[in-house]
């Protein structure tokens, strides 16, 4: 190999590698972050179990967890009913935690419609939403559920045997 062809070379990999520097930094003084995402949701292997109303619901939830340097702050869920209206729900767990792998995770919990939305709650088919925070070094990440997790919640009255 010539001598010139091997400093030409050495001259496109320094190129490519300040372009990338310079890039980074530059993204970092314009306030875009680089981020990866905490998460992967496999909503094929969620299961939100349908129920009477006043009795508890199972949630089984899936992910694939990519992070370790965030830390959950805070979690939520709610149910929108058969009329599209929206109830916070409470769940039995309101804590997750578990190491970053290329695996998914399943992982159940309990919740509760709130006794005081019992009579005005639409039974039917419904709607089980769910939004988890982070705090990550690069600021807040808010992960809500996949969408269109459905079941059915019957009144305590007509609840199929």
């Amino acid at each position: 190999m010539q001598l010139d062809n091997v400093k030409t070379l050495f001259a496109v990999i320094a190129s490519v590698v300040t372009i990338l520097g310079g890039g980074y930094t530059l993204s970092d003084k314009i306030g875009f972050k680089w981020t990866r995402p905490v998460l992967t949701w496999a909503p094929e292997h969620f299961n939100i179990s349908n129920g009477s109303i006043d009795e508890p619901f199972r949630a089984v939830v899936a992910r694939e967890k990519h992070r370790d340097d965030c830390e959950v702050t805070g979690f939520s869920i709610s149910v929108q009913d058969s009329n599209l209206e929206l109830f916070p729900a409470t769940p039995s767990n309101t804590k997750f935690s578990g190491p970053a792998s290329d695996t998914i995770d399943k992982y159940a919990y309990k919740f509760y419609i709130r006794e005081q939305d019992y009579d005005i709650i639409s039974t039917g088919e419904a709607t089980f939403m769910g939004v988890i925070n982070y705090s990550c070094p690069e600021g807040t990440q808010r992960i809500p559920y996949p969408p269109n997790l459905k079941f059915t919640i019957y009144s305590s009255s007509n609840r199929p045997d």
